[in-house]
C-alpha cells in the first residue's frame, strides 16, 4: 500500500528549506497546519499553512505589529503561508475558567480595535449578501420568522458607521483564537479581519464549545460569556445583544447557502439568539 503524504507537511517542509528554517517538531493534521521552527537567527517561530485563512490575515497582523496579536515575521499570501512568533496551538484561553477567558478576550479589544486599514471588507458592504441568504427557502423553514425580521430591522443601524465608529476587527476572536507565547503573553491569532462596529465581535465567544451541551444551565453559561466580554470591553450592551442576534442568524443562513446544515447547528444558533434576548 502506498504511503499517503500529508500535503501540509510537504508544503511546510519545502518552505522551511526555502526560508532557511530548522524544523523542530511534527506537522499536525488539520486545515491550519503549523510546524514549530527556528529561524536562521535562532528565534523560535511557527510556520503555518492555512489555505482556508482570510486573505487579509497577514495585513491585520502587520497593522497590530505584535501588540496583543501574534507577531508576524514573514508571509506569502499567494501560498497561504505565515511565519509568526512561536505559540502553542494546544495552549489557548480554553485552558482557563470561562469567565477569565472571556474577560481576557474583552481586554484584547482595547488594542486590536484600532484605526481601520483599507483592504478588509466593511460590514456595511457585506450586509446586502446577508439579506439575500435570509430569503433562502431552507433558512425560512429553519429559522423562526421573528428572528429573521429582527435581523432585517436591526442590520441597517448596526452597520451604519454614523451609529458606531468603525474599527479594524479581528472577526473571530474567541478563547480558541487566543494563544500563549513562550513568555506567557496571551495573543490573538488567526484573524478574519473586517471593518465595522466593535460590538460585532461578541458573537464569536458564543460559538459551541466542548461539554457545553451537558450544561444544566446553558442559557446562564451563554450569558456568562456574553457579560464577561461586554463588561471587560466596555461595549454598549444593547448593541452587543443585537449583533449577537444578527451575526448568529446571518452565519447560520450562510451555512445553508453552502449546503445542508446539521439540526444541532440550527438548535445551537436558536439557543444563542434566545439567550441574549431580554
Amino acid at each position: 500500500m502506498p504511503v499517503v503524504v500529508n500535503p501540509h507537511d510537504r508544503v511546510l517542509q519545502a518552505v522551511a528549506a526555502e526560508w532557511d528554517l530548522r524544523v523542530e517538531g511534527p506537522t499536525p493534521e488539520g486545515t491550519r497546519a503549523g510546524v514549530p521552527v527556528r529561524t536562521a537567527s535562532g528565534e523560535a517561530a511557527l510556520l503555518e499553512h492555512a489555505p482556508d485563512a482570510s486573505a487579509y490575515e497577514h495585513l491585520a497582523l502587520r497593522a497590530w505589529d505584535g501588540r496583543d496579536a501574534v507577531r508576524l515575521l514573514r508571509a506569502d499570501p499567494r501560498r497561504h503561508l505565515l511565519l509568526t512568533e512561536r505559540t502553542d496551538p494546544d495552549d489557548d484561553l480554553r485552558t482557563l475558567d470561562v469567565w477569565e477567558a472571556c474577560t481576557e478576550v474583552g481586554n484584547l479589544y482595547a488594542v486590536l480595535h484600532r484605526t481601520p486599514i483599507p483592504q478588509p471588507p466593511r460590514l456595511a458592504d457585506l450586509a446586502p449578501g446577508w439579506a439575500a441568504d435570509l430569503d433562502l427557502p431552507a433558512v425560512r423553514a429553519a429559522v423562526p420568522r421573528r428572528f429573521l425580521e429582527q435581523v432585517r430591522a436591526w442590520t441597517p443601524g448596526l452597520v451604519d458607521p454614523a451609529e458606531a465608529g468603525p474599527a479594524l476587527l479581528h472577526g473571530d476572536l474567541r478563547p480558541a483564537t487566543v494563544r500563549a507565547t513562550a513568555d506567557r503573553r496571551w495573543v490573538a491569532v488567526a484573524p478574519r479581519p473586517v471593518t465595522g462596529d466593535p460590538a460585532y465581535e461578541v458573537a464569536a465567544v458564543l460559538l459551541r464549545w466542548d461539554g457545553a451541551e451537558a450544561s444544566e444551565d446553558l442559557r446562564g453559561d451563554l450569558l456568562e460569556r456574553f457579560y464577561a466580554v461586554v463588561d471587560a470591553a466596555g461595549l454598549d450592551e444593547d448593541r452587543a445583544r443585537a449583533w449577537v442576534v444578527v451575526r448568529t442568524v446571518v452565519e447560520l443562513a450562510a451555512s445553508f447557502a453552502r449546503g445542508s446544515v446539521p439540526a444541532e447547528q440550527v438548535t445551537w444558533a436558536t439557543t444563542v439568539v434566545k439567550a441574549v434576548q431580554r
